[in-house]
């Protein structure tokens, strides 16, 4: 059996050499928390900056949807009021089976070209829609044939016919009637 001085002695040689241990195992733990910490606080900052973007796209994305569904409705309202007339225009025979489809509505001075059936135009060229007045021919606009969707053009007051020609990409300021691929 131990002596009761021998146990006290161990005890206190035990305790010293904790004693040396603690401060280092204690800095060692608090270094770990102060990276640990840091590493969080760069998350956080990371992670607060992709959601101001995402916010900040997302406000954009609200934006043109807003945008888009008030042109619809306004696209809507105008197919449905009862002055909005749609105008066929055929096949010139330049091209089998081409044809467009011109809504007018003399009230609200607007018209709008669906291209539905126009192939796509070359490299380099474009489709121009003509109003014939009184024998004069007058640009309406360009019209992009890669999209079949209603596309708006200037309202012309009298047209007595509607044509399309396919015209270089920066339009003309007379059409070229030898590509005049539909008209009414």
């Amino acid at each position: 059996p131990e002596s009761p001085e021998s146990l006290n002695l161990r005890d206190a040689a035990a305790a010293r050499s904790a004693a040396r241990w603690v401060p280092w195992v204690s800095r060692g733990i608090m270094a770990l928390l102060v990276v640990l910490s840091l590493s969080f606080y760069q998350r956080k900052v990371a992670a607060d900056a992709e959601y101001q973007a995402l916010s900040s796209e997302y406000r954009a994305f609200q934006q043109d949807c807003a945008r888009q569904q008030a042109k619809q409705e306004r696209l809507y309202a105008f197919l449905n009021d009862e002055h909005t007339i749609p105008i066929r225009l055929l096949s010139t025979g330049l091209v089998a089976g081409a044809e467009a489809i011109a809504y007018f509505n003399e009230g609200r001075k607007e018209a709008f070209i669906n291209p539905t059936r126009l192939p796509a135009p070359p490299a380099g060229k474009t489709y121009q829609v003509w109003a014939d007045v009184k024998g004069e021919m007058i640009s309406m606009g360009l019209i992009d044939g890669q999209t079949k969707q209603l596309q708006a053009v200037a309202f012309i007051e009298g047209a007595e016919s509607l044509n399309i020609t396919l015209e270089p990409e920066e339009g003309s300021k007379q059409p070229t009637v030898s590509l005049l691929y539909v008209n009414a």
